[in-house]
């Protein structure tokens, strides 16, 4: 199997892909997520990416209900693949892993259970460009620095100025549309915004949406 994940190939990226689905975790192209896997299932998910090309399928839940569980519970269409670039592995067999963003991927439809994880049938190539970064792209940076200094000043957030004067624009927005704690609509929203101009002006405006009120969910993406 080939090492280079820069550029797209089918044969790099698995088909059927083991899935995470997660509400509130929204994992994005060269984002960053930790999560601390405990349940059976998802610790049978990690090893058996781990055995493989390290790579797994986060997705987020839709509202859950009372009669569901995350065996049947509804998904998004669209999600995003990440590799496992780091894992530390504690008591009873549990992981505190780092998954970096690789591409999105629309899920065509459900595959049985293995292990106990989900998997789906991936259709990556609407989103192959994802493993290009977006450097020519231009993006209201000052609007969108003043949108989330706002937003940290209402809720209370030790903002790092350097993060803004030293950091490339996509990781700006890409960095805070993962932190943010949005609802799970929102954040499948700026998921699947097709440039980092779009989802730049849409996480502005959720930003200045979210200084107006006080219904901010916190995310939580332990599983």
């Amino acid at each position: 199997m080939k090492s280079d994940l820069t550029t797209f190939d089918p044969e790099i990226f698995p088909d059927p892909l083991p899935i995470f689905p997660l509400s509130g975790a929204l994992l994005l192209p060269w984002g960053q997520l930790s999560l601390q896997i405990f349940e059976p299932r998802y610790i049978n998910l990690v090893e058996t990416a781990l055995a493989n090309a390290r790579l797994v399928g986060m997705v987020q839940m839709k509202d859950l209900d009372s009669e569901t569980g995350p065996d049947d519970a509804a998904i998004y269409d669209v999600g995003c693949i990440g590799r496992i670039s780091s894992f530390t592995e504690a008591e009873h067999g549990q992981f505190q892993i780092i998954l970096t963003g690789l591409l999105r991927y629309r899920i065509v439809d459900e595959r049985p259970l293995y292990n106990g994880f989900r998997r789906v049938t991936p259709n990556y190539l609407p989103f192959a460009n994802d493993l290009n970064p977006c450097s020519d792209e231009t993006i209201n940076r000052d609007r969108l620095i003043s949108s989330f200094n706002a937003f940290a000043d209402a809720h209370g957030l030790n903002v790092d100025e350097k993060t803004f004067t030293e950091a490339p624009d996509e990781a700006i927005v890409t960095s805070l549309s993962m932190s943010c704690p949005f609802k799970a609509q929102e954040k499948q929203a700026l998921l699947e915004c097709q440039t980092l101009s779009q989802r730049c002006d849409l996480l502005t405006a959720l930003l200045e949406m979210a200084v107006r009120s006080d219904d901010i969910p916190t995310p939580n993406i332990q599983h």
